[in-house]
């Protein structure tokens, strides 16, 4: 039976990714269990999935603030003060940050605290700290990001927590390879990833390891430009931008390492689901990445001597890494993250 708490999970993205897919799972999860409601897009390929769970569907444009989706938030916040709302990630924070000013009841889960030197990026974390104070609780998916928003400003220990994202493992592990010979990256292709650093990074390693490959899954803005440096460097054989990738498990059928470049993470999906098919993991020294990956297979960004030492110890250390890597997978395996979030709303 469905108790009167009523919620609205707010999410600017339905495309492939890991924050996406854990309001998606968190829906399921809640939406027996109370009044709920999905304020997403409808991008695939959690769009329509999203316009069919809970209650009522509120349409919000992916990744950008809509006057009108606010009004209809705030229609239904009013229609009842209890109503709670949770936000996830900066795009959908917004929302929260401005209903949690006129009192209504508001949870953000950040899935990735980014900071910038740029003016823009100081002016946004500006108003982020700016637009928080009125937020019932914040909630970090790791320990690192944790650490960031509590430097930042972003939110304070008392009104803050660590809930991982949940990971539903399908132990599709495969025995390792002797060798490793195909690299993959699988993210979004935008700036934040740094994509454009691990294909020039890629191109300088296989001057020495000439049977390298490199597999790029995903979409993005930067796709364009990827395409026209791997052109430029004639790697058309060696490096192949396989576009949006709907079969994952297939995609890392294909590849013997994971490697990814990326500036900073919450709790990346997709370092987890590498751990579950048994794929190694190279990844950037940051945030996000150092909950889950050793120090050993880690390295330090703009360093191509760093990226180079790792990759040549990950070579040797394969079964370890794949060992270790299932270990901290079963941390993840469990329902408390839902069960978590549910308390919180009770008691609120």
């Amino acid at each position: 039976m469905k108790s009167q708490i009523n919620v609205i999970l707010i999410t600017s993205r339905s495309d492939i990714g890991g924050g996406p897919k854990h309001v998606f799972e968190l829906s399921k999860f809640l939406s027996p269990k109370l009044v709920l409601s999905v304020c997403s897009p409808l991008t695939p390929p959690y769009g329509s999935a999203f316009n069919g769970i809970g209650e009522d569907h509120i349409y919000c444009p992916h990744r950008k603030f809509s006057f009108k989706t606010f009004y209809k938030l705030l229609l239904k916040g009013l229609h009842d003060r209890n109503t709670i709302f949770h936000s996830h990630g900066r795009g959908a924070g917004i929302y929260t940050k401005a209903l949690s000013l006129l009192g209504f009841k508001c949870v953000h889960t950040f899935h990735g605290v980014h900071q910038s030197n740029s003016l823009k990026g100081k002016l946004k974390l500006f108003f982020d700290k700016l637009f928080s104070y009125y937020i019932n609780h914040f909630i970090a998916v790791s320990p690192d990001e944790l650490e960031i928003s509590l430097h930042l400003g972003l939110s304070n220990n008392s009104n803050s927590l660590v809930i991982p994202n949940k990971f539903l493992p399908t132990n599709n592990r495969k025995a390792s390879s002797t060798s490793i010979l195909n690299l993959g990256i699988l993210s979004r292709l935008d700036p934040h990833k740094n994509n454009i650093e691990a294909v020039n990074n890629f191109i300088l390693l296989q001057q020495e390891n000439p049977n390298l490959k490199l597999l790029i899954g995903g979409d993005g803005p930067e796709k364009a430009e990827l395409q026209k440096l791997c052109d430029s460097c004639d790697t058309t054989d060696s490096i192949t931008l396989l576009g949006e990738i709907k079969d994952i498990t297939n995609f890392f059928d294909k590849i013997d390492l994971l490697v990814s470049f990326s500036k900073g993470e919450g709790l990346p999906y997709v370092i987890l689901e590498a751990f579950d098919n048994g794929v190694p993991c190279l990844v950037s020294d940051v945030p996000g990445h150092t909950s889950l990956v050793s120090p050993n297979y880690r390295f330090k960004l703009g360093n191509f001597n760093s990226f180079r030492a790792k990759f040549e110890k990950i070579k040797n250390d394969q079964d370890i890494v794949i060992q270790e890597q299932y270990r901290i997978l079963k941390d993840f395996s469990s329902e408390k993250t839902e069960q978590r979030i549910l308390k919180l709303y009770q008691e609120i």
